[in-house]
C-alpha cells in the first residue's frame, strides 16, 4: 500500500513532468501575459494588437485538436517534446518584432503549437501514472504548472519595469521552452 500522494511523490515521473509544467508555463506565460503590450509599445494599434493575442487563442484551439491526433499517432511524449519545442523556440520571433505581419505570422504558428502542449499532458499522465495515480499525479504537476503560470507572468512585467524592453523577457521565455523540451526528450 502506502498512500496515494507517497507513491506519487517516490516516482521520478512525477517530478519529470512536475518541471517540464514548470518551465512549460513559465515559457508561455511570458507571451500570453504580455504581448499586447509588446505589441503596443512596437507601433501596432490597440486594435492589431489584441487581434495577436486572439489569432494566438484562435491557432491554439486548432493545434489541440490536431496535436491530439498526432499523438495518438505517433505518440503523446513525442508531440509533448515538438510542441515544447515550437512554443519555445518560436519566441525569438519577438525579440525585434514591429511589423504587424511578423506579429501575425508568430500568433498563428505559435499558438498552433501552444495549443497542443497542453493536449499532451494528461495523455502522458496517463501512461506515467496508471489509473490508481492518475489524480494525485496529473493534480501534483498541475499544482507546478499554476507556479509556473505566475512567475512566467510577473518575471515578464517586472523585468519590463526594470528594463524598459522585453528582450530579457523573451530570451526567458525561450530558455524556458528549450529546458522543457530537452526534459521531455526523456
Amino acid at each position: 500500500g502506502g498512500s496515494l500522494w507517497g507513491d506519487v511523490l517516490r516516482m521520478e515521473g512525477f517530478w519529470s513532468l512536475s518541471f517540464i509544467n514548470f518551465f512549460c508555463c513559465v515559457c508561455h506565460s511570458i507571451p500570453l501575459v504580455h504581448v499586447v503590450g509588446f505589441a503596443l509599445n512596437a507601433g501596432l494599434s490597440a486594435f492589431a494588437a489584441s487581434w495577436v493575442l486572439a489569432i494566438m487563442s484562435i491557432s491554439s484551439v486548432v493545434g489541440r485538436i490536431y496535436w491530439g491526433i498526432f499523438a495518438d499517432r505517433y505518440g503523446a511524449r513525442f508531440a509533448l517534446m515538438l510542441t515544447l519545442f515550437m512554443q519555445g523556440a518560436l519566441i525569438l520571433w519577438l525579440v525585434n518584432a514591429q511589423d504587424p505581419v511578423i506579429f501575425f505570422l508568430y500568433a498563428l504558428v505559435w499558438g498552433f503549437g501552444y495549443g497542443g502542449v497542453g493536449t499532451q499532458y494528461g495523455m502522458v499522465s496517463r501512461e506515467v501514472f496508471g489509473a490508481r495515480l492518475f489524480g494525485p499525479g496529473y493534480a501534483g504537476q498541475n499544482a507546478f504548472a499554476m507556479v509556473g503560470m505566475s512567475v512566467g507572468g510577473f518575471l515578464g512585467g517586472y523585468l519590463y519595469d526594470i528594463s524598459h524592453s522585453y528582450v530579457t523577457s523573451w530570451l526567458i521565455s525561450f530558455a524556458s521552452g528549450l529546458i522543457s523540451s530537452f526534459l521531455a526528450m526523456d
